[in-house]
């Protein structure tokens, strides 16, 4: 008898052993190759970070700025008042001069024997006038004598009245012939009509001057003057402001800081820019360390007085020219329209469009659409963003 006859159940065991076991590993092979699936996390909103800035009402200045070139409020080409040569021109282009200084002086001569001339023929006629007196007064001492009443032509023919007239006026005509040459004379000499700076000479010694010959230009010195042009909106603000409450501080390229005034502003438009003209006067404008100078670029700040209980933003936070960024209260972008009453480089005033409280998006949304997801950014959140964009 055999082995396995004799334990048969043996055979039954070993079979039944293999079969746990081919079982066991298979389930082992399952869970190895099956991947473990772990609870999904609920999903995330994803918002962009924004800053913010929370307007309030506050006292607004309304400024306006621009440029113009400077003027000379005076600015006289001097002329001859008599027909002579140049004798002397005493200044230079360039040279200051002030009131009463001799410009330059014309040959004389031919005016100072017209002088001599008109006080001969004075004394002629004031020796006539004389004659004519002594005359009269004889014929007055004649008269007297006649014992009939002579009518009245006849009286005043006997008293030579007629004739003492004619001698006065000639004495009159021949004095005021003698003024008129004397000022001639005296117009020889030429003399600056207020301080100012020699700005050409268009005549030179020798030449012949007449009255309509230009010979030096003069330009005045206590003020100059600057014509700037504004917008037409900008007149409500000025026609309710006292032009002396206007503050004007006017900056030139080399850096120098002047103020100036609003002498007034022109009521009337320019046609092609339909523009006003405010004109803006400088006083000594040569006293500054760094003098002004006919011509000169300046750039115009004018401030008017403060505008309380206003609602204002940067500049720079309108979109489109009149659309602001907010955020509302979900934290999504709104798209607000706004009118503006007035508008500068630096800041706008809000007429209407915005509340106080409104928080005004203050970063820059590459494609910003009504109803975007939003968050208020913290600092260090700004920094790490910031940091990011720059990497790329």
């Amino acid at each position: 008898m055999s082995f396995r006859k004799s334990f048969p159940f043996l055979n039954k065991t070993r079979l039944i052993i293999l079969l746990l076991s081919a079982c066991m590993v298979g389930i082992g092979l399952s869970l190895m190759t099956t991947p473990v699936k772990t609870p999904a996390k609920p999903a995330t909103e994803k918002r962009q970070l924004v800053e913010v800035q929370t307007i309030q009402r506050a006292d607004y200045a309304p400024a306006f700025t621009g440029q113009a070139r400077v003027e000379a409020a005076n600015e006289t080409k001097i002329h001859a008042q008599v027909n002579a040569v140049i004798h002397t021109i005493q200044v230079k282009p360039g040279q200051q001069v002030t009131k009463g200084q001799t410009l330059f002086t014309l040959d004389n001569r031919a005016f100072e024997f017209i002088v001599a001339q008109q006080a001969a023929e004075l004394s002629d006629a004031q020796a006539k006038l004389q004659e004519e007196l002594g005359q009269q007064e004889a014929a007055a001492r004649q008269y007297k004598t006649y014992q009939q009443k002579l009518s009245p032509a006849a009286e005043t023919l006997f008293l030579r009245k007629p004739q003492v007239s004619s001698a006065k006026a000639c004495v009159e005509k021949a004095q005021a012939s003698l003024d008129a040459a004397k000022l001639d004379l005296a117009n020889t000499v030429v003399k600056a009509p207020y301080d100012g700076v020699i700005s050409d000479k268009a005549l030179s010694q020798g030449a012949y001057a007449t009255s309509q010959s230009h010979v030096l230009t003069l330009v005045g010195t206590e003020q100059f003057w600057l014509k700037l042009q504004l917008p037409n909106h900008t007149q409500k603000w000025f026609n309710q402001t006292n032009l002396q409450d206007i503050s004007v501080k006017l900056s030139s390229q080399a850096g120098e800081q002047i103020i100036g005034k609003v002498a007034n502003l022109s009521p009337v438009l320019s046609k092609d820019t339909m523009t006003a003209e405010a004109l803006i006067t400088i006083d000594q404008p040569l006293a500054a360390s760094l003098p002004i100078r006919v011509n000169d670029m300046l750039h115009a700040t004018l401030t008017l007085p403060n505008v309380q209980h206003a609602l204002a933003i940067d500049s720079e936070y309108l979109r489109n020219g009149n659309q602001v960024w907010i955020l509302d209260k979900e934290n999504n972008l709104d798209i607000r329209e706004v009118t503006l009453s007035h508008a500068s480089p630096e800041s706008s005033l809000i007429e209407s469009g915005l509340q106080p409280g409104d928080q005004v998006i203050t970063t820059y949304l590459s494609s910003p659409v009504v109803g975007m997801k939003l968050s208020i950014a913290k600092q260090d959140e700004i920094q790490v963003a910031q940091q990011r964009e720059t990497s790329r």
